[in-house]
């Protein structure tokens, strides 16, 4: 997706998870709000999650910029089921195993999410390794930690 159709799209989605409206979303989708690294501005980006137990994990695409405010650990604010919770985000990127477990894992939840990297899912829905091994070096892994 181009940049300038997630300029529309990231507030939509935003209000959207903080309105009582929220429901099926905001099981999958949450706000991160973060200090800017170089700005100093708050900024905040809706993603696509899964969690495991107090980890959450989300993968963006790596030419993405958001994602470099975590490339050591950081502090950021999460809007998840409508509240927001304190947590720390730490980026992986740079072809790493975590990135390639994460696709798979965010890919069998998530399928529809698979062509966005370039991943065929095999004839029993799970994705195919070497689409996977292809996308690992685009992809980044954020996970977050619940304080």
């Amino acid at each position: 997706m181009a940049n300038g159709v997630f300029a529309i799209l990231n507030p939509t989605v935003t209000a959207l998870l903080r309105s009582p409206l929220r429901g099926i979303l905001a099981r999958h989708v949450l706000v991160i709000r973060f200090t800017g690294r170089k700005s100093g501005r708050t900024l905040s980006t809706p993603v696509r999650y899964v969690r495991e137990g107090d980890r959450l994990m989300c993968l963006t695409g790596h030419e993405m910029r958001w994602w470099h405010n975590f490339k050591q650990p950081a502090p950021v604010q999460l809007l998840l089921n409508g509240r927001w919770q304190a947590a720390t985000a730490q980026a992986v990127w740079q072809g790493e195993a975590a990135v390639s477990e994460a696709m798979v894992t965010l890919f069998t939840r998530y399928p529809q999410d698979a062509k966005l990297y370039g991943v065929r899912l095999n004839a029993d829905g799970q994705p195919n390794k070497a689409d996977i091994k292809t996308a690992t070096p685009g992809a980044v892994l954020v996970v977050f930690r619940l304080d």
